[in-house]
């Protein structure tokens, strides 16, 4: 290096120094790994999302949805029946014979 550069200000730095200060920069590193699965757009909900939500809660209400398997007879149909009678749930029963679920509806 000639003089005044800045190569030549610069002290070099020996085998030893070179490990300290890649073990200092790794550690920084992974002390800020966590913010790597951190989602702040998760938490503000976007104002598309809301205006989804308010347009399914104005057409369906606040009711949950329930999908019964079995639903035409047996613990399925009785399923279906407690929670029907809550008032709090939407049902949909999965069935393989419609004519057995008209039967039972």
């Amino acid at each position: 290096p000639t003089p005044g550069s800045a190569a030549f200000l610069r002290p070099p730095l020996c085998t030893a120094m070179r490990r300290v200060l890649l073990l200092v920069l790794l550690a920084d590193a992974a002390a800020f790994k966590f913010l790597t699965d951190f989602g702040p757009a998760k938490l503000i909900p976007r104002p598309s999302a809301m205006l989804k939500r308010r347009r399914a809660t104005k057409k369906f209400g606040d009711k949950k949805l329930a999908v019964i398997t079995g639903a035409s007879s047996g613990a399925g149909l009785e399923a279906a029946a407690n929670l029907l009678r809550t008032g709090e749930y939407h049902v949909f029963g999965a069935v393989r014979d419609l004519d057995k679920m008209r039967d039972a509806a």
